[in-house]
């Protein structure tokens, strides 16, 4: 009878080691699976943030080279000196697609480095542009009209008297865009989308 006692005293002392075991095991499981998610969130932050920053340099450094051409347009709309103007930005600029000027903030008068006018009316960010509200705008990623090319465009405002009056600008091809971007990797997938924004 002693012995069975002790059997069944030593099996209960195995279960209850094995449900401690057992316990230990789900409760580092868990605790570090929390800990693993939540260090990738961190790492998926920041990497996010990162990425945002380098979008924005990349967008920036765009904006201020379509900056320096819109300060050298011509003050009393000469079409022919500003044409020359943004071929000349064309040409040194192969990085851009499409550099555009227009007097009007109508969007149906926009005239590209090739000399051709085209109506651009129907696009949100040349109806933002079109307020005169004297801001930059940047847009989402769209179909070039001219080329057929997924585009970024960049719209600066062109101001006299403190009041726009109309615009000029370039495209930047989105496939340009990416490959100038660097991709991060948050949780397997890459990023690197340019947002419409307005400046």
């Amino acid at each position: 009878m002693l012995k069975s006692l002790k059997q069944k005293m030593m099996l209960m002392m195995c279960l209850l080691l094995l449900l401690s075991l057992a316990s230990v095991f789900i409760a580092s499981y868990t605790s570090s699976s929390q800990l693993l998610k939540s260090s990738l969130d961190t790492e998926a932050q920041l990497s996010a943030s990162n990425l945002s920053l380098q979008i924005n340099q990349f967008i920036d450094s765009k904006i201020a080279t379509v900056q320096s051409v819109g300060k050298l347009m011509s003050e009393d709309n000469n079409k022919q000196q500003d044409l020359l103007l943004i071929q000349k930005a064309q040409k040194q600029n192969p990085e851009f697609e499409t550099f555009y000027f227009s007097y009007d903030l109508t969007g149906k008068n926009v005239i590209n480095f090739l000399g051709e006018v085209t109506d651009v009316s129907d696009r949100a960010h040349y109806q933002e542009a079109g307020k005169g509200e004297g801001k930059i705008v940047v847009s989402e990623p769209v179909v070039s009209k001219r080329t057929g090319n997924n585009i970024v465009t960049i719209i600066i405002p062109l101001m006299k008297n403190n009041k726009q009056y109309g615009y000029m600008g370039s495209t930047v091809a989105d496939q340009r865009s990416a490959e100038e971007c660097i991709h991060s990797e948050i949780r397997g997938y890459g990023l690197c989308l340019p947002a419409q924004q307005s400046r």
